[in-house]
């Protein structure tokens, strides 16, 4: 595969995942980018180490992490908080899978959607705090480069395990027209062996990463059988604030 292939793939995540202007506006979805997900991530995660640098220089570490959780929110145009709001209301109640299907495409936002915004980003700015006053810099920016990957990747178990539950009119369905192969796989590569120079950190952040997969992928499977767009953003979501909390755990410290 060219050089130009592999950057269009490459600007075509980044254009899907992130507001950042890379690459020509027209670039079209397919399910090559998705293997650059753990790319975009760790791009993600490096401008969020920077403003967390900057802005630790003039606020205290309560106010840093939170100015961290805007950042990550402004990344990604709130594209995965969206996500999360649509799918909270879908499927945290007791609605059938074609009213939960149609509650999800609903642009209004019911309370269980407030709920889960509020909760995750708590959650995530706990995370990013507790993080923040690690003794090591190198542990606090290394986690905060490395977990937005492992956010974005966790969606391959989800494509891989679940068929798009809108056909073609949902705005992620070029991306299940065929199914993810190894070499799909190979970025993650990165993150993994960063992560492994974090010590319990890095311990932390695997198994809790393979655990919330798994807890996702069977919480998905028996509320619908299928995935949506709505549903990917809401993992990526959830997992960043979950393995930012594991990670910032004191224990690990």
């Amino acid at each position: 595969m060219s050089s130009i292939k592999y950057y269009q793939e490459l600007t075509s995540a980044i254009r899907f995942l992130t507001i950042l202007p890379i690459g020509h506006v027209n670039t079209g979805m397919s399910v090559a980018m998705v293997r650059f997900f753990p790319i975009v991530g760790l791009l993600i995660g490096g401008i969020l180490a920077i403003v967390h640098v900057i802005s630790s220089q003039l606020w205290e570490t309560s106010v840093v992490a939170l100015v961290d959780v805007i950042t990550l929110a402004l990344i990604t145009g709130a594209l995965h908080i969206d996500g999360l709001a649509d799918t909270a209301d879908g499927l945290l109640g007791h609605l059938s899978k074609e009213k939960a299907m149609a509650v999800m495409k609903d642009s209004r936002i019911g309370a269980m959607a407030l709920i889960a915004v509020i909760s995750f980003l708590s959650l995530k700015w706990a995370g990013l705090y507790s993080i923040g006053q690690h003794p090591s810099i190198y542990h606090r920016l290394c986690a905060m480069i490395i977990i937005p990957a492992y956010a974005r990747t966790s969606v391959f178990a989800a494509m891989q395990w679940f068929s798009y539950g809108t056909g073609k009119r949902g705005i992620g369905y070029q991306l299940f027209e065929s199914k993810l192969t190894h070499y799909d796989y190979a970025l993650f590569v990165i993150p993994v062996i960063l992560s492994l120079t974090l010590g319990w950190m890095g311990i932390a952040l695997n198994v809790v990463f393979c655990i919330t997969v798994t807890g996702v992928i069977f919480f998905y499977q028996k509320r619908l059988g299928v995935i949506t767009g709505d549903m990917m953003g809401a993992m990526i979501e959830c997992m960043e604030s979950i393995l930012f909390l594991a990670v910032g755990s004191g224990g690990f410290h």
